[in-house]
């Protein structure tokens, strides 16, 4: 009997203890009282950076500003914008990557898990970097959030911007390798200097004005992509899509073997037109030219 009325008392006690601390948890949700930027204040947070670090930003829904600026030797992240729910800016080091992300909390009844979510907020990301600073590896990923590089941005190996719906513009970006990947997202820039430029999308609209690479690989199902001011000194470029067009314009002839096929789209290849395929060598042949469609138009000029 002692047995059951102490197994009885266990029981009622830890019920007190889970309604004390979900109450706790009420309270605290419903005041705030946690480490996280609160709004309308603007919040910002600076990290160590010199040449050959890397540097990753990522956030969820919203925009993302990079920036560089000369006289600092600091890497800045700063949030600037207005909203209803409070979110987490975290900077931090992992080895010889400074790693910047915005996150917002999801809330359970009781209490208050690290889990994230989608914010209604209209908040932008600033990034500024030491102008002349040589980034090792550049990482940019926003699902629905703006990406705008307004300065020219070198780095030494890899650059990557990655969206699902957000749009992304730039000015000039020179590294080893370029990856530009969107879901539905359009993007534009002045110019990409690159061993390699890759870019692949499902319905965004690439548009670039400038471009330099040895090596191309393009690929879109219904999106358009546009290279204009294509240097001829290229090794090899490969382009796929299913129905959207592509479109490559060079500064002046080059001398490569050109193959050009789509079932129903339209081709040209300078002043040759075709309907199902164009094979045409320029000069000694030197580099290789590879677009395929299934209905998107395809044209090649200089």
């Amino acid at each position: 009997m002692n047995r059951f009325k102490e197994s009885r008392s266990l029981k009622i006690g830890l019920i007190v203890i889970i309604i004390v601390f979900g109450s706790f948890g009420i309270i605290r949700s419903c005041f705030g009282a946690t480490r996280r930027i609160q709004y309308p204040a603007n919040q910002s947070e600076t990290m160590s950076f010199s040449s050959g670090d890397s540097l990753k930003i990522e956030t969820v829904s919203d925009n993302i500003v990079l920036r560089t600026s000369p006289g600092v030797s600091k890497v800045s992240a700063e949030v600037s914008g207005t909203g209803k729910i409070d979110c987490i800016l975290k900077v931090i080091r992992s080895g010889s990557t400074v790693e910047i992300s915005l996150r917002y909390p999801r809330k359970s009844f009781f209490f208050t898990f690290p889990l994230y979510t989608i914010s209604s907020n209209d908040v932008t990301l600033i990034i500024t970097v030491p102008e002349g600073t040589q980034v090792s590896d550049l990482s940019m990923k926003t699902v629905s959030g703006d990406i705008d590089i307004k300065s020219d941005i070198s780095v030494q190996d890899e650059l990557g911007i990655k969206t699902t719906s957000g749009d992304v513009t730039f000015g000039r970006l020179d590294a080893s390798s370029v990856k530009l990947n969107s879901l539905s997202g359009n993007m534009k820039g002045d110019g990409i200097s690159a061993r390699k430029l890759t870019v692949e999308t499902i319905s965004s609209t690439i548009h670039v004005k400038e471009n330099k690479a040895e090596d191309y690989e393009l690929s879109t199902v219904s999106g358009d992509i546009t290279l204009r001011s294509v240097s001829p000194r290229f090794s090899a470029l490969e382009a796929q899509s299913t129905s959207g067009n592509i479109t490559v314009a060079f500064t002046e002839e080059p001398s490569m073997k050109a193959k050009l096929s789509s079932i129903s789209g339209t081709l040209i290849l300078q002043e040759s037109h075709g309907s199902r395929n164009l094979n045409i060598s320029y000069g000694k042949a030197e580099s290789n030219l590879e677009i395929h469609t299934t209905s998107g138009d395809i044209s090649v000029t200089w």
